[in-house]
């Protein structure tokens, strides 16, 4: 059951007992836990930090001895200041002359330390081995040898102090060992405290109020040990023992210097955690508890310095953290590799770069092979010194086909990081949480902000792993989109033309299929060749071509060949459309009127009616796609909405350019087709309708912008 009535007694009386001293809160505190506890204190510090002070306050948290006890010789508080000339019977009482008489070797203890309720000795390593032998036994197992008789001391609480530590290979680990909590006190820091200490009232005696009688403290110290040891707590204290051995493997560390906790130690370790849980009204340690361990593992001032740090890490250590650091590093390399190669840097002159191996002057080098070398190996040695290969990152190229797969894996890894660093992160603010407002009488403000900023660290450190996943998953999905919108580009630009070409070949070939048209050019009459476009490629003098019968152009050109001055129209014709069409041209006799093929109506209303709906279509297509393609931009949750905009503003360029270029080429061709099929009186129906809808795709394009 638990005992709120202690803890406010005791919150209670460590406001009394504090009252009028300055940063020693938390020195209070745990010189109380190891009077609540049965343990003993050692205290570290230069004379004059009020270490005796704080002795002889906490013992005032107690009552006084009874009238009983008084008579018997107990005394409520013994101190003592030791030296090297310190003599027993100073401690222990003087030899008893009456018993000597009787050859008994017994000392009058009324009134000194084995009667005492509470103790302090300063300078406890200035004194003789034979009062620290007999303290041996006194703060262990509570018992003075007075003689013959071993006298159970009433001893409730033992504080000793010193401005040094031990000697070390004085023999004196045992007795060190005995005082489980160490303190290492401190003169004041802050200026207004030290001015607030200076200006305050010599008389330091305070009265506390509702004091601890034995009776509470027994019941204190007995229900203490049906306390339980938390798993949370039995973790800390695994990892703190990790951590003190790979600090006693450093290669620097002395053997003075290393850390020696023995098992009696951590058993008493544990029994002072049980209580300060008892007296905080809990059945069962938590992680506030363990930060009492820093104050009983260190011997000597450099771990005093580091046991601090080792418990706070060991409370705050998590492996998680470091695999999602570690995961989101891996994430960002996966995308960069996945977008990203290192290539060799060349120069102006085509040449790859090098660096000399310690000097910054960049030289140029081709006599290394670069099959040689590799980001992995990019040092090469030559007789002049050793050299390293400049690198730069380049963009890969990648199919549509592959960023789509690579998106959908790489969101999955996103997601998976991400969902590990949120739930961290609320793991952390709920740890956080428990620190700031979780009280702990034993533990002061100063102790538990070590942890509140050490965790405080990890939430950066996750916000930073949660930044780094979102601008490498940002910065993956902008570059596909970009490669998107760059596809849907290279599309718009190629097929309506090709469209468009299709059908101007196919009406050209109707209209000027097998013709030739006879001209003059300097008083000679020549026939004039024409390609499938109606170009005027090829003269060549009619007296040369046998009117009866057909002539073959691979026959023209054979007979012309050295003509220097047709020279260069031969050999492009022959080139490309001899080649390409092979085509023949026929004579009907009179070279003055060209023979002229009438033009199929139904076939070209075909062709009009065919590519109008390809080009409608494909329009349609485009249309569709650069939708689908604005819905992926606006849907994105990973892109902000300034770069959106943007994306979105050079889709709407593209589909608008292209919308706009498409009819342009389109009108263009066939009012040429139109104004030669109308010199025909072909039918232009069909042209009219096309041009319809062609403004029908203009009114929608201004629909667009303006959306």
């Amino acid at each position: 059951m638990k005992d709120t009535h202690s803890t406010q007694k005791l919150e209670s009386i460590i406001t009394q007992i504090s009252s009028g001293l300055y940063e020693k809160d938390n020195s209070i505190r745990l010189v109380l836990l190891s009077f609540l506890s049965g343990e003993s204190a050692f205290m570290l510090g230069e004379p004059g930090t009020a270490k005796s002070l704080i002795a002889r306050r906490v013992s005032d948290a107690f009552v006084e001895p009874t009238d009983e006890e008084k008579n018997q010789g107990v005394i409520k508080f013994f101190d003592y200041l030791m030296s090297r000339f310190s003599q027993p019977d100073e401690v222990f009482g003087p030899i008893s002359i009456n018993k000597l008489k009787s050859d008994l070797y017994e000392r009058k203890t009324d009134f000194y330390l084995p009667k005492a309720k509470f103790a302090f000795l300063d300078e406890i390593w200035k004194a003789n081995p034979s009062i620290q032998n007999a303290l041996l036994t006194i703060l262990n197992e509570h018992l003075f040898r007075n003689g013959k008789e071993l006298i159970k001391v009433p001893l409730v609480g033992f504080v000793s102090a010193s401005n040094e530590l031990p000697e070390p290979g004085q023999g004196l680990e045992a007795i060190f060992d005995r005082f489980l909590i160490r303190i290492l006190e401190r003169p004041i820091k802050e200026e207004d405290n030290f001015f607030n200490m200076i200006s305050s009232q010599s008389d330091m005696t305070v009265y506390v109020k509702d004091r601890f009688t034995m009776q509470e403290l027994d019941i204190i110290r007995t229900k203490s040990q049906g306390v339980q040891i938390s798993k949370e707590c039995l973790s800390v204290i695994s990892t703190i023992r990790k951590l003190l051995t790979i600090k006693n493997q450093e290669p620097t560390r002395s053997d003075n210097d290393k850390y020696i906790i023995s098992d009696r130690r951590w058993k008493k370790i544990a029994n002072l955690m049980k209580v300060s849980a008892y007296c905080n009204g809990r059945l069962e340690t938590d992680t506030l508890d363990t930060m009492l361990i820093a104050n009983c593992i260190w011997s000597t001032e450099t771990q005093e310095k580091e046991a601090l740090d080792i418990v706070s890490d060991a409370i705050v250590k998590d492996d998680a953290i470091n695999t999602i650091i570690k995961n989101t590093q891996t994430f960002e390399d996966v995308i960069n590799d996945l977008f990203y190669e290192e290539v060799p840097v060349k120069d102006g002159d085509g040449l790859y770069q090098c660096k000399a191996i310690n000097n910054d002057e960049v030289v140029r080098f081709h006599s290394v092979p670069i099959d040689n070398l590799s980001p992995d190996n990019p040092v090469f040695h030559d007789r002049t010194g050793s050299y390293r290969l400049l690198y730069k990152m380049q963009e890969r190229e990648l199919s549509r086909e592959k960023l789509d797969l690579y998106l959908k894996t790489q969101d999955n890894d996103y997601d998976s990081l991400n969902r590990d660093i949120t739930e961290k992160i609320a793991f952390i603010n709920k740890q956080l949480e428990y620190w700031r407002y979780a009280k702990n009488l034993f533990v002061s403000n100063h102790l538990r902000q070590i942890v509140v900023n050490e965790l405080s660290h990890q939430l950066v450190v996750l916000e930073e792993c949660s930044s780094r996943s979102l601008a490498a998953s940002t910065k993956y999905h902008k570059i596909v989109l970009t490669q998107k919108i760059s596809g849907f580009k290279a599309e718009t630009d190629f097929v309506p033309l090709k469209l468009i070409d299709i059908m101007v070949a196919a009406i050209t070939e109707m209209m000027n299929k097998f013709r030739m048209v006879p001209v003059e050019y300097n008083n000679t009459k020549y026939y004039a060749f024409k390609d499938l476009r109606n170009a005027l490629i090829l003269y060549i003098p009619t007296q040369d071509i046998n009117q009866k019968e057909s002539c073959c152009l691979s026959h023209v050109y054979k007979a012309y060949k050295n003509d220097d001055s047709l020279h260069r129209t031969y050999s492009y014709y022959d080139y490309y459309y001899y080649n390409s069409y092979n085509l023949t041209c026929s004579y009907d006799g009179n070279i003055y009127e060209p023979k002229c093929v009438e033009i199929d109506k139904l076939k070209l209303n075909g062709v009009l009616s065919n590519t109008k709906t390809a080009l409608v279509n494909e329009l349609r297509d485009r249309e569709l796609q650069m939708n689908a393609l604005e819905k992926s931009i606006r849907g994105d949750a990973f892109i902000k909405y300034d770069q959106k905009e943007d994306l979105l503003q050079q889709t709407h360029s593209i589909y608008n350019a292209f919308v706009s270029s498409a009819q342009e080429e389109f009108i263009n061709k066939l009012e040429m087709i139109g104004t030669d099929i109308e010199s025909k009186k072909a039918p232009y129906k069909k042209l009219c309708s096309i041009r319809k809808e062609l403004e029908r795709l203009e009114a929608k394009k201004s629909s667009i912008n303006n959306k």
